[in-house]
């Protein structure tokens, strides 16, 4: 894992190649906090994938456990090991970064999935997290699509999402990893600014939401002319965007 530090404010991305001949890039925004629990909003199975690439945001070691959920159902737990600290040598059994393909660790009916950091150190408030950084690489076998989000950049409660002018396929996956149900209000905006439609959902607790843009509102609105959408939830959300083509694959987290 690399550590990138600066007096002053940086903008960081990394780019993904698929080693497929001819396949596609991913590129992802790097930044975020260091949290100890990262959510994973939607697993792919099948001849689609999702992995992980997760590092030590800390000076601490610690270790990793991964928890997959079917709605709110626990599918899995699996310990992925140590991590070293921040900034040193890793010592077997310790790992500098985590690399785990989950479509194949976890169950096929596991929805998302939780990536839980451990420092073992013991407190008043109970054991101290380890805080993570984290990257969630999509992709489809056969036809060498990738697309990669930064975990830590997921959560939100005020997001919005761009509209593809043309793409095949647009969705939006939101997850609500909480034990309340989550209200959430939707609205769709012309390029000017101005409202076009609004409607709402419920997203229960431990549930996945996932879909076009277009399933938020009731079915009779015509919103072809609508160019972004915001999404205001009174509980916290993870989530973001994929745009599909026939050998391309773009991720977004919502922008906030």
């Amino acid at each position: 894992m690399k550590y990138i530090a600066s007096s002053k404010g940086v903008v960081v991305g990394e780019v993904f190649e698929c080693l497929n001949s001819g396949g596609d890039r991913a590129a992802v925004l790097l930044g975020g906090n260091s949290v100890s629990n990262l959510y994973v909003p939607d697993i792919y199975h099948g001849d689609e994938f999702t992995g992980v690439g997760i590092g030590n945001g800390s000076f601490w070691k610690g270790r990793v456990t991964l928890f997959g959920y079917s709605g709110a159902t626990a599918t899995g737990e699996v310990d992925l090991g140590s991590l070293a600290a921040l900034g040193s040598s890793a010592v077997p059994p310790e790992q500098d970064r985590i690399k785990a393909l989950l479509s194949s660790i976890l169950t096929s009916d596991t929805l998302w999935a939780k990536l839980s950091g451990d420092t073992g150190i013991s407190t008043p408030a109970g054991t101290l997290g380890l805080p993570l950084q984290g990257i969630g690489v999509y992709g489809e076998r056969g036809l060498g699509k990738l697309g990669a989000v930064s975990l830590n950049q997921l959560k939100f409660r005020d997001g919005f999402v761009g509209l593809p002018l043309t793409a095949s396929n647009f969705e939006i996956s939101l997850l609500n990893p909480g034990a309340d149900a989550a209200n959430v209000q939707v609205f769709a905006y012309k390029g000017d600014g101005s409202l076009l439609a609004s409607g709402s959902v419920s997203i229960g607790g431990g549930e996945l939401w996932k879909g076009p843009f277009d399933s938020l509102f009731d079915s009779a609105l015509d919103l072809s002319s609508a160019s972004h959408i915001e999404i205001v939830s009174d509980v916290d959300l993870y989530g973001f965007e994929v745009i599909y083509e026939e050998s391309r694959m773009e991720m977004l987290p919502m922008l906030k």
